[in-house]
């Protein structure tokens, strides 16, 4: 597997662990867990969206000229942020079923992948 791969895979890893972590926590801290999970659990499936958005987006603008690469990631980073923006507004537009500071939860995931992952490399390097 090429480097860049099993890095997405071990960021893809990340997110798993750090949105269960945050979901185990919030059915333990919060009175009625329901909704705050399901915002988590739909925040992290936007997360590994993005993160795979942010793979593809790399991979294309690293065979493009300096200038056509810039414009392209860009509009990769302005079409990611959308797609956050969109997963924000479910938690809004439907409260009483997804809590919007779970998605929030489950979206800084992302960021949670990112420093989890050299300890995730470190596992997987063992096992392999």
């Amino acid at each position: 597997m090429r480097e860049e791969k099993r890095t997405v895979v071990e960021m893809s890893i990340g997110i798993g662990v750090s949105t269960m972590i945050i979901a185990m926590a919030e059915a333990i801290l919060v009175s009625s867990p329901g909704s705050y999970v399901l915002g988590t659990v739909i925040g992290g499936c936007f997360a590994g969206i993005v993160l795979y958005m942010m793979y593809r987006s790399i991979e294309k603008a690293i065979a493009m000229e300096e200038e056509q690469a810039s414009n392209y990631t860009t509009r990769s980073a302005i079409i990611r942020l959308i797609i956050m923006c969109i997963a924000l507004m479910v938690g809004v537009l439907l409260p009483n079923i997804v809590n919007v500071v779970g998605v929030l939860l489950g979206l800084l995931s992302l960021k949670a992948c990112a420093y989890l992952q050299p300890f995730v490399h470190k596992v997987m390097a063992k096992k392999i």
